[in-house]
């Protein structure tokens, strides 16, 4: 309740909206997959909760996994990642970042921008800022990059 009045101090644009969904809602991966089955929801707000729970659990999974020498507690917090991962994609969500992929030109995602880079040989995703985000087999959410690609020299004559 004190949340929404610590709102009221800062500008309509800079507030926090409340969460399309109940608080409790993820208390088990299977409410999670009790909700997603139910078939009163709205279509598309499970829809904007599917993208905005997938980019969460794809940016806690990368930073997590970025970690030189995991302690025992972030080893099981990957566990836990993993498992919740494995719920998802077994209701039939799946994400996928795109860094380090070849960019050939038929891809899928949305390029936020290029960035001439002198260790690349071809364009290649160097920063994947939103996965990909599937829904049983469908795009939910394109993905967003920062593409490098190789210096090019200009020509002698």
């Amino acid at each position: 309740m004190f949340e929404s009045f610590r709102q009221l101090r800062y500008p309509r644009e800079f507030r926090i909206p409340k969460p399309l969904w109940p608080s409790n809602v993820l208390d088990s991966a299977d409410d999670y997959i009790r909700l997603l089955k139910s078939p009163n929801g709205d279509n598309k707000d499970m829809l904007r909760y599917l993208v905005e729970t997938s980019n969460g659990l794809w940016r806690i999974e990368n930073r997590l996994s970025t970690i030189a020498d995991p302690s025992k507690e972030i080893r099981s917090a990957l566990r836990f990642l993993e498992s919740t991962r494995d719920a998802l994609r077994q209701a039939g969500i799946e994400f996928r970042g795109h860094t380090g992929e070849r960019i050939t030109g038929g891809e899928a995602l949305k390029i936020v921008t290029f960035e001439p880079r002198a260790d690349l040989h071809h364009d290649q995703v160097i920063e994947t800022i939103k996965p990909t985000i599937y829904y049983k087999g469908k795009i939910i959410q394109m993905g967003e990059v920062v593409v490098g690609q190789p210096l090019r020299h200009p020509e002698s004559h």
